[in-house]
């Protein structure tokens, strides 16, 4: 078991409940429930000795920081809990949605991208594939039970942040499209550059699929390891860095961007972010004594980028939209009115 536990499972028989979840009930006092989030709830024998006596029952909700513990308050209250984590991550779905929109509303309603830089995006978009690919390979490929995830076989909350990597992708490579497809007033060499680059970067992403890559040799998993190694060691800091790099790609353009995209972008990647901390799983003590403190790096390495990297998005979009709002003030501009004028005078 993960948080450091080391309990035998009572053989008692589950009862599944239509959220998924296995809820097991107890009664006699020397059995523990122990809850993994949004998961699975194991009931859980406590080691026994003649000459001590068993601990009280209690339950313990592990989120993925393994911060703070919930004394037992009944099934309502784990089933509600639970439900909520779903409910916040299917909302989350929805307003990422919402947040593009007005870029895609403003790109369509002129059929003009310009001042929009294709790098810009590209960087973006090269975020959102690299978190997209390492979610696949804990979701789908990894075996076993390791970080990001919460349990084999997976959890309904891990396909759910799946769909949630597999949403900013979708919307980053249809805002990429437009901006490929409509006029804009810079050099269109411009735009095959930041097309093949994608390519580039995107075969090799998709190497991990090739059925060459998964064939059964004995140097198999020496090349997966070096393969998700990089990924992992080295990759990752290249990511966080073009995602901040984005930004002196497109400020002194920033008011070819929608200004309520930027704001609703501004507003929601950091709610995304947090919920990348609360809905993922890392053993912060899996490495040294348990009573040190919890390292940053090896989070980020292997859990937090998601959350890093939407957090750095976020702040992008918000410098971006402070730029043009201000830039939209001193020109005597109100918020939104640009934006609509085009749709108005057709």
């Amino acid at each position: 078991m993960k948080a450091g536990l080391d309990m035998q499972t009572f053989p008692i028989g589950p009862r599944r409940l239509s959220c998924g979840v296995i809820l097991v009930l107890f009664r006699q006092q020397r059995r523990q429930i122990i809850l993994l989030p949004g998961t699975i709830l194991y009931a859980k024998r406590s080691q026994r000795s003649q000459t001590q006596p068993s601990p009280a029952p209690h339950i313990a909700v592990y989120h993925s920081h393994n911060i703070y513990r919930r004394r037992w308050k009944g099934a309502d209250a784990v089933y509600q809990s639970i439900m909520w984590d779903y409910i916040v991550r299917i909302l989350l779905f929805l307003l990422t949605i919402i947040s593009f929109l007005p870029h895609y509303q403003q790109i369509i309603s002129r059929n003009d991208c310009s001042g929009i830089s294709p790098y810009y995006i590209l960087f973006n978009l090269v975020s959102a594939t690299h978190q997209f690919f390492l979610g696949y390979a804990y979701v789908v490929q990894f075996d076993g039970t390791m970080h990001f995830v919460h349990g084999n076989p997976r959890t309904l909350l891990d396909w759910l942040n799946f769909v949630q990597l597999t949403i900013v992708l979708l919307c980053f490579v249809t805002f990429f499209g437009l901006c490929l497809l409509c006029p804009s007033d810079q050099p269109s060499f411009h735009k095959y550059i930041a097309t093949i680059l994608y390519i580039i970067i995107l075969v090799l992403y998709l190497w991990s699929q090739f059925p060459s890559f998964k064939e059964d040799r004995p140097d198999r998993g020496l090349l997966e390891s070096l393969y998700y190694g990089v990924l992992f060691f080295y990759v990752n800091y290249f990511i966080t860095a073009i995602g901040i790099a984005s930004l002196l790609l497109q400020w002194r353009q920033a008011t070819a961007l929608s200004l309520r995209g930027l704001f609703l972008q501004a507003v929601i990647f950091p709610a995304v972010a947090i919920s990348w901390y609360l809905f993922t799983y890392y053993d912060w003590h899996q490495e040294g004594d348990p009573k040190d403190p919890p390292g940053f790096h090896g989070w980020y390495l292997f859990v937090g980028f998601t959350a890093v990297d939407n957090a750095v998005f976020a702040v992008v979009q918000g410098i971006l939209f402070y730029i043009a709002w201000r830039r939209g003030f001193d020109e005597g501009k109100v918020l939104g009115v640009a934006e609509a004028q085009p749709l108005l005078t057709h």
